[in-house]
Parts: C-alpha cells; sequence; structure tokens
C-alpha cells in the first residue's frame, strides 16, 4: 500500500536507523500538540529488515478521557473513525474491536453501561473505561466498566511484559492501544508484524516521551485500520480506512481544560 493512501494530511516520514525515530510532522523532530499535554508523534519503526509509518497520540488521563462510540447506522462508512470523531467533538479516534461477517461485534463489548456482546475466553486482552473517563488496560475488565472491548493479542502484557513469543511474519496494517501509567497511547502502523511492533515498543518507549509501557492491546487492523486527531489550530490528521469500524474509541477534552 502506497504511503500517502496511509497517511493523510501529515507530511512525509523522516527517514532514519533508530528503531522508533522521531518524525516530522511540522519538520522538527518534536510531537505536535494536542492541548491539554496532548502530543501526537510520528515514527518511522524499523528493524529486522522491515520499515513501517507510525502515527501515535500520547494522551494523559488527566485531561481526556475516553469513550467507545457505536457505529450501527453507517456500516459501510469507510470514513466512520473521522466522521463520529468530527460529529462527537473528539480530539482523538481510532478504530476499534473486532466483529463478524455480519456486523455482530466478537468479544466483549459494553457500551455506556449495556452490555452488547460478551467476552470470549480465548482472547485475554480488555479494554475498558470507567465512570470518569478514564481507561486501562488488563487481562480482565472490571464489573463497573461503562465501556469495554476485547481486543486479541497483547502485545505488551500488564506489568510490561513482551507478550509476542515469536514473529508469524505476518504484515499488515495495525490500530494498537497503549498504556504508560496514567497515560493512553493510541497508534497505527502501515503493514508490520505483531512481533517487530511490540519489540520496537518494549525496546523504545522513550520516543514517545514515556519511560515504560505497562501494556499494549491489539484492535482490529488491517483494512480496518483507521485514526484521526485535531490539532488546536484545527489541523485534521486522518489515516483512512478502507473497511468500516464496528466501533471507534474516541478521546475528549476533560470539563475545564481548554488548552
Amino acid at each position: 500500500m502506497r504511503r500517502t493512501r496511509f497517511i493523510v494530511g501529515v507530511g512525509a516520514f523522516a527517514a532514519a536507523g533508530m528503531t522508533l525515530t522521531r518524525g516530522a510532522l511540522s519538520q522538527v523532530a518534536e510531537p505536535v500538540s494536542l492541548g491539554n499535554q496532548g502530543a501526537l508523534y510520528e515514527f518511522k519503526v524499523k528493524g529486522n529488515g522491515i520499515e513501517a509509518d507510525c502515527i501515535a497520540a500520547v494522551l494523559p488521563q488527566s485531561t481526556f478521557e475516553a469513550r467507545i462510540l457505536s457505529n450501527r447506522l453507517r456500516p459501510n462508512d469507510t470514513a466512520i473513525v473521522a466522521d463520529l470523531a468530527v460529529e462527537t467533538d473528539a480530539i482523538v479516534g481510532i478504530n476499534g474491536g473486532f466483529f463478524t461477517d455480519t456486523g455482530d461485534p466478537d468479544g466483549l463489548l459494553i457500551l455506556d453501561g449495556k452490555r452488547v456482546s460478551y467476552a470470549r475466553g480465548d482472547w485475554k486482552g480488555f479494554f475498558s473505561i470507567d465512570e470518569t473517563g478514564a481507561a486501562s488496560i488488563g487481562t480482565t475488565s472490571p464489573p463497573s466498566a461503562r465501556y469495554a472491548m476485547q481486543g486479541y493479542p497483547m502485545l505488551i502484557e500488564p506489568g510490561g511484559v513482551m507478550g509476542i513469543r515469536r514473529d508469524d511474519r505476518v504484515q499488515t496494517r495495525r490500530s494498537i492501544i497503549a498504556q504508560s501509567g496514567s497515560t493512553i497511547v493510541a497508534m497505527v502502523v502501515s503493514p508490520i508484524s505483531l512481533f517487530n511492533l511490540a519489540s520496537a515498543l518494549m525496546q523504545d518507549p522513550g520516543a514517545f516521551g514515556l519511560a515504560h509501557f505497562d501494556a499494549a492491546l491489539n484492535l482490529n487492523g488491517d483494512a480496518a485500520t483507521g485514526f484521526y486527531a485535531r490539532t488546536p489550530q484545527g489541523k485534521k490528521v486522518i489515516v483512512q480506512a478502507q473497511w468500516s469500524s464496528r466501533d471507534v474509541i474516541a478521546f475528549y477534552s476533560r470539563a475545564g481544560q481548554t488548552g
């Protein structure tokens, strides 16, 4: 897939020899502000003979809250991530969990306190959001979760343990939600294997301005990979999906946070 089809609205990625190298959204090797201490990073992921583009939103939970939005009415809308984000005034959006050929959610899905589907016993990764909008990644979902979904597999297991044991060499687009303490990271990556991506995250969390990753969960990737971010100046960064998503994870400024 051509790089210009993966990223819409940002500049070309800078090439370098590091495992994760900061790119040049604004022609400088610095993240772009999303306001409220949030930051948008651009990376070149390199290693083991592969090279992939990555864009990631790093969002402190003290200033951002999360929700999971349902896409029930527009099953063929391939721009649903950006569409729902714009319609609800979200600052960041990423495609959500897995779904079946009939459009039904695959694995646990809880929306605004209502259980839509039940958990799969063979998947151990959960992304949950509590009543305050604070998100977490774990091997179980709290009974009190207001929003929750399952993903598979866990790239990094809780406690910062490498979750991918071998490289299956399957390279496809990836959508990942990760956690570092009270910070959530939403990222999309052009074709790469899960092993190589997990290795890169484990080796260099500092590229995101983080000391470590506590957990990272694979969402529904491949053609469903979609991403949206909006800067305080109104610039929109979009990774366009080729398939519509059943749900979207969205992030908003907390009440009282304006910049």
